[in-house]
């Protein structure tokens, strides 16, 4: 057992150091020791993407980077959890893009989506399949749809 472990840990460093490296080639940055869990996508212009050192995406994660996209050190983003910085005016029928900033040391939980213009700052947590339409203050948790306050600490 322990020689399969050693193994997946291998292969998810592998598969790290290229994602990263194809990011950075592409235009993004991407700090140190920063972990891809499975298939990560990203899509929009890379150089759009700040990545800080210590985060971890994990499997499903969906980046669409129109506008700028800011996550900074110890971040953990859950699987399926979605960034979007473009969505439709409704009055004019075109696309408006804004940006999205996360903080230091948040979680966003599983299925979570982050919709433009949102900013969540240190030390938030939004919970699982939560939509997230307004700012959220440093040490709060936000849970739902649309997401509310649920804690802050």
């Amino acid at each position: 057992m322990k020689v399969f472990y050693r193994l997946k840990n291998y292969w998810i460093r592998v598969y790290s150091f290229y994602k990263t490296a194809v990011l950075k080639l592409m235009g993004a940055t991407v700090g140190k020791n920063v972990k891809f869990y499975g298939r990560v996508i990203f899509k929009g212009k890379y150089e759009n993407i700040f990545i800080g050192n210590n985060c971890t995406f994990n499997e499903g994660v969906y980046i669409a980077a129109r506008a700028k996209i800011v996550i900074g050190n110890n971040v953990r983003i859950s699987a399926f959890s979605k960034l979007i910085t473009a969505n439709l005016d409704l009055n004019s029928m075109t696309h408006k893009f804004d940006n999205i900033q996360i903080d230091d040391n948040c979680w966003i939980g599983t299925g979570s989506t982050i919709l433009p213009g949102i900013t969540l700052e240190n030390n938030s947590v939004v919970a699982a399949g939560s939509v997230v339409t307004k700012n959220v203050l440093k040490n709060t948790i936000v849970a739902g749809v649309p997401a509310k306050i649920i804690e802050r600490k």
